[in-house]
């Protein structure tokens, strides 16, 4: 999802509404949690082969990786990073 397409799925909602993620407590009764969002803030992900999925990029994934994907024509995918908004 992009930024627009999270301000354009906002519009109509109450402004005083409460944000959060639904998230799995993993107890017995397989209870669903709410996480209220305290922060947003702009960050760098990477794909990450293990959890197969991005993740949050180290200082140092994120100054190798900008410093040669842009130049680099092979520059390995896995090692790319991407710019992104964190919720948190």
């Amino acid at each position: 999802m992009k930024v627009k397409e999270l301000i354009e799925m906002l519009e109509g909602y109450d402004e005083d509404m409460e944000v959060g993620f639904e998230h799995p407590s993993h107890d017995y009764w397989r209870s669903v949690l709410f996480t209220k969002v305290d922060n947003a803030e702009e960050g760098y992900a990477k794909y990450s082969a293990y959890h197969q999925q991005l993740a949050i990029a180290t200082e140092d994934e994120c100054q190798e990786a900008l410093e040669l994907q842009d130049v680099e024509e092979d520059f390995p995918q896995d090692k790319r990073v991407e710019r992104v908004l964190i919720l948190s």
